[in-house]
């Protein structure tokens, strides 16, 4: 950063001119520069970690928005094609689409919380 590297040639040219007040004051303006530079990076990070949650968020706007409950389990619908059935309490819970394992017998299962569910297979 330019600003850095001109702060840190201020500071070596106030050394030369031995006067200890404008050292003072060039020494606290570079650590307000290094305080101010740690908050723009920690604004920075928590700014990246928001984007994400948003984006997050977004898609789970969306996917709400194509479910629908049906016999107690969710469906998806995606350019008009149904996918599914997924579960009800990992979407409710943890906002997770996860796809039941669905067995003839008419029971399926939830592969991530192990939920069970009668569905009839189709």
């Amino acid at each position: 950063m330019e600003l850095i590297e001109n702060i840190k040639a201020l500071v070596e040219a106030t050394k030369k001119l031995k006067d200890r007040k404008i050292m003072e004051l060039v020494i606290n303006v570079e650590t307000s520069l290094l305080e101010f530079q740690s908050e723009f990076d920690r604004l920075r990070e928590r700014t990246a970690l928001l984007e994400k949650e948003n984006e997050a968020l977004k898609m789970q706007k969306e996917i709400s928005r194509n479910l629908s409950y049906e016999k107690g389990v969710y469906f998806n619908t995606i350019h008009g094609d149904r996918e599914g059935p997924f579960c009800t309490r990992c979407w409710d819970a943890d906002y997770k689409l996860v796809r039941l394992a669905v067995q003839k017998s008419g029971i399926a299962q939830c592969p991530e919380c192990r939920s069970f569910f009668e569905y009839e297979y189709k």
